[in-house]
């Protein structure tokens, strides 16, 4: 039973993705191809993505420290930690709605956050994958890192479908995430 417990914070990434795509289908006035992930925390029923940042971010932050514990890949695994703080404080430090003029603090703050979390999963996917030649992570990890690269300018200087941009972003992470961990903790 342990250690099927154990194995619990490797559902974060995917409950974070199935919250996304879901609670995007459903949420009124929501726009998918359009409106960011982190839109799905403003207004009526934005307490559903906010519970999912908070839980999300913490099994996915259990997730990197479990694997930190692991020794192996240590900047993957930090960054995986790092990813789930991210998720973390986005549920406290709310986004802009996109069609705001100018930014809040706290907008300002999400945003950051954003950049921080994927640059310390593209990085690593990077570090593990160049680390990691000739095995199926290291191959793994390049071309997500590729994909990674690829889609973060195309996501943030997109406006039209900024939303759908953004979702393959984020799918690309939380797989990646989820591929590690099962290699890490030997799946």
């Amino acid at each position: 039973m342990s250690n099927y417990l154990s194995n619990i914070p490797l559902a974060g990434p995917a409950l974070f993705i199935l919250t996304v795509f879901i609670f995007a289908l459903f949420k009124p006035k929501y726009r998918p191809l359009h409106n960011t992930i982190s839109e799905l925390a403003l207004g009526r029923y934005g307490y559903i993505q906010t519970a999912n940042f908070i839980l999300s971010g913490l099994l996915i932050l259990v997730l990197g420290l479990r694997l930190v514990s692991t020794q192996e890949h240590l900047y993957g695994s930090v960054a995986v930690s790092v990813m789930g703080a991210v998720l973390l404080l986005s549920a406290v430090f709310r986004t802009d709605p996109i069609t705001a003029n100018g930014s809040t603090t706290t907008g300002k703050v999400h945003n950051g956050l954003f950049f921080i979390g994927i640059f310390g999963i593209l990085t690593a996917q990077f570090v593990t994958g160049f680390s990691s030649l000739g095995s199926a992570l290291g191959v793994f990890s390049l071309a997500c890192g590729t994909l990674t690269l690829l889609g973060l300018p195309i996501t943030i200087t997109r406006q039209t479908y900024m939303g759908l941009f953004q979702r393959a972003l984020v799918l690309v992470v939380m797989v990646w995430i989820s591929g590690f961990a099962a290699s890490l903790l030997g799946w």
